[in-house]
């Protein structure tokens, strides 16, 4: 009795001055095997300290010290659950890792039901995935979560409520892998499990928001980015001098603001960066993304006053790595951008180089390559040269080469197709262009408001050069898309009067397809409504004009034609050698001409006649080749045949007859039509064409 005293008290004394070292002397005063069970477990729980010990130490005895446990408590399931904790502490060793979840397992296999076991298992596997980024082991994880969800229910609450943020976390880090929503909505799932049970601390707030930004981005569903504000912020309230935490919360505003497009957001981004660089110099990710906050608000607002503060920030992430190949590319597209809206070649040339310099420090990157792509679209358009837009459909390919599945390329090589469509006026280009546009749209790409605008002036000019009226009317449900997905903050974007100009032209278009008063009166309450927003907008006026003009026609209404030349005088004074202008005010004077026409009365409509021959020579003083067919009208309706005819002619020169049948229908060519000149020259345009068509 007094021998077991004294190996208890020696034990015990080892225990309280964790004189571990005094083992060795203890194993060689006593015979290890005639110990009693209780006192080889509590050895063998000294020896796994040991061990612990020696392998912070960097001693390799650590392996007789665990060695030495095991033989004491063979069939001891703590004695090698203990050891597993002491080699999952080691979170950068891979062997140590490995060691652990075999400890583990051995623990489980002597006792089925240690629920602790399993959890430090599932735990050791996330730790080991991310050390080798293997999504195997996350899987392997979620196998272990389920086997101990069987034993979950006898566990405190605490235990409960960590157990299910460990398991989401390893179905989160499946879903990075797997990129599959249902991924994220069981961790998801899971995370929300552990917040019922009361879990609460800024890491696991912060995986609660990082599931939800992820799924917002798969589905593009904006709900769940601005759920994940609301645990970005808590976690920030958690610790509110946390750098990260603030960065954090700043990327999640900044992609809501990049979604919807919201000022709001901006300024709540541009708030949370504020808080994260305190005390972050050196911090280059915060300046770079800080810096591409601004470059998107120089984007969606088309507002270059945001391009000096975003170049200042993307100076500061200069001072730290110049050479970086995001920040050359995101500084090519501050160049860009600001090169759109100065017009300058030299900053667009810039722009070219630092893109270029990214992609050679990383050539499979897809997202640069679309940049690469959307800067040759922009020098084409400053040249009006179609060989950079061939250039930057090569770019959008060889970047589908690398991600098939990415919008913004299937995007970008929209706009160059449609680019190379209106250059040449081909019909397959923007076919070509609107199927893309459908691409980008099926692979979640329509998040942008300029998306819908721009994929509508696609379909308006397929419309226009193939005379089917199918394309007008899909172009004008994606300029209603892009209005009614603003109707909430529409009066408050600086660039929405170009989406209600291309709406209203294209209501225009339908009208004169459609020949209803209807899409006329729709067409110029939004022309109105954009002029309203930007008086200055002279396109709009210009449009509004023309549209008043139709209305006036198909209404014979005088007072509209009056209307509408009070426009075209505006959209004059303020560029007088606007030939369209000029040509369209002379015929709105046409209309009124004829309408107050009367056989007995000639001097009523003489005035108007004379002023839409002034304005159709102003027209072809300034080179309108269309205003030689209105002339035609025009001495048509004076029975001046010998000068309609040659206008006819003129016309037929320049290329710009309308169709055979549509001049054999026109009320203003009536006149001429019993005439022998005239049949004569319809018989030879006629002969011509079958010419061609053979």
């Amino acid at each position: 009795m007094d021998n077991d005293i004294s190996i208890s008290k020696k034990l015990q004394e080892i225990i309280e001055k964790e004189a571990f070292d005094l083992l060795d002397s203890f194993t060689a005063s006593y015979n290890l095997h005639s110990l009693r069970n209780e006192e080889k477990i509590l050895l063998a729980k000294l020896f796994i300290k040991k061990g612990e010990l020696e392998l912070k130490r960097g001693s390799v005895n650590f392996h007789e010290s665990f060695a030495l446990a095991e033989s004491l408590a063979p069939s001891n399931a703590t004695i090698y659950f203990l050891k597993g904790k002491v080699f999952a502490s080691q979170k950068e060793n891979a062997r140590c890792l490995a060691a652990a979840i075999e400890a583990f397992a051995q623990a489980i296999a002597i006792d089925a039901n240690f629920f602790e076991a399993y959890l430090m298992r599932a735990e050791t596997l996330i730790l080991s995935g991310l050390f080798h980024q293997n999504p195997y082991y996350f899987q392997k994880a979620q196998y272990k979560f389920q086997a101990g969800y069987a034993l979950l229910e006898n566990q405190p609450v605490e235990v409960k409520s960590h157990f299910f943020w460990k398991w989401g976390l390893s179905c989160y880090l499946m879903g990075l892998s797997s990129e599959e929503p249902i991924d994220f909505h069981q961790a998801i799932q899971r995370y929300r499990q552990a917040q019922q049970l009361g879990h609460q601390c800024a890491d696991f707030w912060q995986d609660m928001a990082e599931a939800l930004v992820e799924l917002s981005e798969l589905i593009k569903q904006h709900k769940y980015c601005e759920e994940a504000v609301e645990y970005y912020h808590l976690a920030v309230c958690e610790e509110p001098e946390s750098s990260d935490r603030w960065l954090k919360l700043a990327l999640c505003y900044e992609k809501l603001y990049e979604l919807k497009g919201d000022l709001q957001h901006f300024e709540l981004a541009q708030t949370a960066f504020e808080e994260a660089s305190k005390g972050q110099e050196a911090n280059f990710f915060l300046w770079l993304r800080w810096g591409k906050l601004y470059l998107n608000a120089c984007k969606l607002q088309k507002n270059p006053t945001y391009n000096v503060a975003c170049i200042e920030k993307f100076t500061k992430a200069a001072e730290i790595d110049p050479d970086h190949p995001l920040l050359l590319a995101f500084g090519g597209e501050a160049e860009m951008i600001f090169g759109i809206h100065t017009e300058s070649l030299a900053l667009l040339h810039s722009a070219e180089h630092k893109i270029t310099r990214s992609l050679k420090l990383i050539p499979k990157n897809p997202h640069i390559w679309a940049l690469y792509g959307a800067c040759l679209n922009e020098l084409g358009r400053y040249f009006s040269e179609e060989s950079y837009y061939v250039q930057a459909v090569d770019k959008f390919q060889h970047g589908l080469t690398l991600q098939k599945q990415d919008p913004a390329l299937w995007y970008g090589l929209a706009t160059s197709y449609f680019y190379i469509g209106e250059y040449w006026n081909d019909s397959q280009q923007v076919e070509n262009a609107v199927n893309c546009f459908q691409k980008a749209c099926d692979l979640g790409g329509q998040s942008s408001f300029q998306f819908w605008n721009d994929w509508g002036l696609a379909l308006m000019k397929l419309s226009e050069l193939t005379n089917d009226k199918n394309y007008l009317e899909a172009a004008i449900q994606k300029f209603e898309k892009v209005i009614n997905l603003q109707e909430e903050i529409f009066y408050h974007r600086h660039y929405e009067p170009e989406w209600l100009y291309n709406y209203g032209c294209a209501l225009d278009f339908l009208g004169d397809f459609s020949e209803e008063v209807s899409h006329y009166e729709k067409a110029i309450t939004v022309l109105n409504k954009a002029l309203e927003m930007d008086p200055n907008f002279t396109n709009a006026r210009y449009n509004l004009a023309v549209t008043l003009s139709h209305l006036g026609e198909a209404t014979s209404d005088v007072d509209i034609l009056h209307s509408a030349i009070e426009h075209f005088r505006v959209v004059l004074n303020i560029d007088i050698e606007d030939e369209m202008a000029w040509n369209d005010c002379g015929l709105a004077f046409l209309n009124i001409a004829e309408l107050v026409h009367e056989e007995i009365r000639p001097e009523r409509s003489k005035t108007y006649y004379q002023e839409a021959e002034q304005k159709f020579m102003h027209a072809l003083a300034l080179g309108c080749a269309h205003t030689f067919y209105n002339l035609a009208c025009m001495h048509s309706l004076l029975q001046n045949y010998p000068s309609a005819m040659h206008y006819l002619e003129r016309a037929e020169q320049a290329g710009t007859l309308p169709a055979l049948e549509d001049m054999l229908n026109d009320e203003w060519l009536e006149n001429l039509i019993d005439t022998p000149a005239f049949r004569q020259f319809i018989s030879h345009i006629a002969s011509k064409q079958n010419h061609l068509e053979d």
